[in-house]
């Protein structure tokens, strides 16, 4: 079982509204695109064995879920349906991503070099 599962959930939502957008050509494309990757980044979090590749992972989830932000307000459509799980989406990565941070930062000790005498 997924830990995160509603956030996933989200995740896969948002996906598949992007996927079903009535928009044309390219602008559909990148948008498909860019919530397909941030799907995948996503999901590999979840599988991650430490905490630095779940920041990684997170990070780049976050950043694809800003492309489709971008790529929304450059060409200013605005869907309903859409706007609304980019939200709720966008705070919880960046909930996420900022846990996985500190817990990065718990796990990286610095231990002080012993000076030669």
């Amino acid at each position: 079982m997924f830990k995160n599962y509603l956030t996933f959930q989200i995740a896969q939502s948002f996906d598949r509204s992007c996927q079903g957008a009535k928009l044309e050509g390219e602008i559909r494309e990148k948008l498909i695109q860019s919530s397909r990757k941030m799907l995948e980044h996503f999901a590999k979090s979840l599988s991650a064995k430490d905490a630095g590749d779940e920041y990684k992972s997170l990070l780049l989830a976050v950043l694809c879920l800003n492309d489709c932000t971008d790529l929304l307000k450059e060409h200013e459509i605005k869907i309903f349906e859409l706007d609304g799980r980019i939200e709720v989406l966008s705070r919880r990565l960046e909930q996420l991503c900022a846990s996985a941070f500190a817990a990065t930062e718990k796990s990286v000790r610095v231990r002080p070099i012993p000076l030669a005498s």
